[in-house]
């Protein structure tokens, strides 16, 4: 997908019980993708690449 199709995206952080990160990305003609990150991956790193990109 090309980045500059992708207008923002959210990481919601794991808690207590649900160990996993939500991950969306909106993408311009396209809607929403709901992804599940299993814990262990740098959501961190994910997020920085990006907001480099599509900023």
């Amino acid at each position: 997908m090309p980045y500059h199709k992708i207008s923002c995206f959210s990481l919601e952080a794991a808690g207590t019980v649900d160990l996993d990160v939500d991950f969306k990305i909106w993408v311009s003609g396209y809607g929403v993708i709901e992804k599940t990150i299993a814990r262990g991956v740098n959501v961190t790193e994910v997020s920085k690449i990006l907001a480099a990109y599509i900023c």
